[in-house]
């Protein structure tokens, strides 16, 4: 597993709010792990130590479309990003 800080803002001198990504080694006999997830995390410092004071994990996963108005914003919504990443 390897994980790359996206984003990470300091609340005050001793918390910070970080955004993560973790991408994780394929294991043949776990098929079902996703090749990454996200999560987010809040951080403390006390004495000079930092440790993790809030953890979420966002696994990612593909949700079907239930009737043509949610098939119509996931596919706008998949474009305005497209577009943001050229």
């Amino acid at each position: 597993m390897s994980a790359t800080v996206n984003d990470i803002a300091f609340l005050h001198p001793d918390v910070a709010a970080a955004d993560v990504t973790f991408r994780i080694a394929p294991m043949p006999d776990k098929p079902w792990l996703p090749a990454y997830t996200s999560c987010g995390l809040v951080a403390t410092r006390e004495h000079g130590s930092w440790s993790i004071a809030l953890f979420r994990n966002l696994v990612p996963f593909g949700r079907p479309a239930t009737g043509p108005l949610d098939r119509e914003l996931t596919d706008a919504s998949r474009a305005a990003a497209a577009s943001t990443n050229v």
